[in-house]
Order: structure tokens, then C-alpha cells, then sequence
């Protein structure tokens, strides 16, 4: 099992209204999030590490979970 708690998801803008997350923290897979407000790019964040978790256990047999805190980085400003 691969448990992670507090992990820092910083949250970017391309200036042009589009937002993407991404997570610094080592997992056995990548994954980032984005969308057209901070909101949305958020819940993509977390359904596609949900499904990278599920898809992760289906073959592997390793479960992976985590916790994630959000921060805004200065170009989400």
C-alpha cells in the first residue's frame, strides 16, 4: 500500500482561463488535472487520480492513496 497524507496539489493558470494541478509528490503514476475555472480543473485533479488509483490496483494489486491540499501558485492569481 503507498499512503500519502498532505500532499501539496499547486494549482497554475495559463493566463488565458484555463487551469491545471499537478502534485510534485513520487506515486507509481503520473497524473495531473485542468480545466476552464479552478474549480473544475480541481474535480479533474481528483478524478483522474481515482481513476490512475483504480486502474493502478487492477494491475498491480497495490493499493495507492493520498490526501491532497490545494495552493494557488502566483500565475492563478
Amino acid at each position: 500500500m503507498v499512503k500519502k497524507e498532505n500532499c501539496v496539489a499547486h494549482v497554475e493558470s495559463n493566463r488565458n482561463g484555463y487551469y491545471s494541478v499537478y502534485c510534485e509528490e513520487q506515486f507509481p503514476f503520473g497524473f495531473f488535472g485542468e480545466g476552464y475555472s479552478i474549480e473544475e480543473a480541481k474535480q479533474d485533479f481528483i478524478a483522474v487520480f481515482e481513476a490512475f488509483c483504480a486502474d493502478h490496483l487492477k494491475r498491480t494489486g497495490e493499493v495507492v492513496e493520498a490526501t491532497f491540499t490545494f495552493v494557488l501558485d502566483e500565475s492563478a492569481l
